[in-house]
């Protein structure tokens, strides 16, 4: 079907995500942080890229900003994950990043980890142009917590 790199430091969130695409029949790599991100897309580039949105070393809004300017990875499908999505929204480069991901309910997560895992970065597909997987996911208000 097509390779995916999940980038993320949650281990439950890569094991999870990992196992449900790969019973859809995707090729998946799992790394927990950016730098190691970009060494896994150096050795075999990814068709999609989930990234998380809070990593370490590396927010993943600004990975994903290098990844875009990489032309070993200037065509892959971006996909900006996080539990704070709507915190985060306001603060991410749409012309960046091909879509976003709210984690939320194991049932809404697994249909759209599969849909966007799917997605190429030809045109041909629409883009997303909300956050997937909202529905039923409050927000933590974090950035007024901190």
């Amino acid at each position: 079907m097509g390779t995916v790199l999940i980038i993320d430091d949650d281990a439950i969130f890569r094991e999870t995500a990992q196992a449900i695409l790969e019973d859809a029949g995707f090729e998946v790599r799992c790394t927990e942080d950016a730098f190691a991100g970009l060494e896994a897309l150096a050795e075999a580039p990814a068709d999609v890229v989930f990234v998380d949105y809070i990593l370490p070393y590396m927010d993943g809004d600004i990975l994903c900003r290098v990844l875009r300017s990489l032309p070993a990875v200037a065509n892959a499908y971006l996909v900006l994950v996080s539990a704070v999505m709507e915190e985060a929204e306001a603060r991410f480069d749409r012309t960046v990043v091909d879509a976003c991901l709210a984690k939320g309910s194991p049932v809404r997560m697994r249909e759209n980890l599969i849909r966007l895992a799917g997605m190429r970065r030809d045109g041909e597909q629409p883009r997303p142009t909300a956050v997937l997987g909202r529905e039923g996911v409050h927000p933590r208000r974090i950035s007024k917590e901190l």
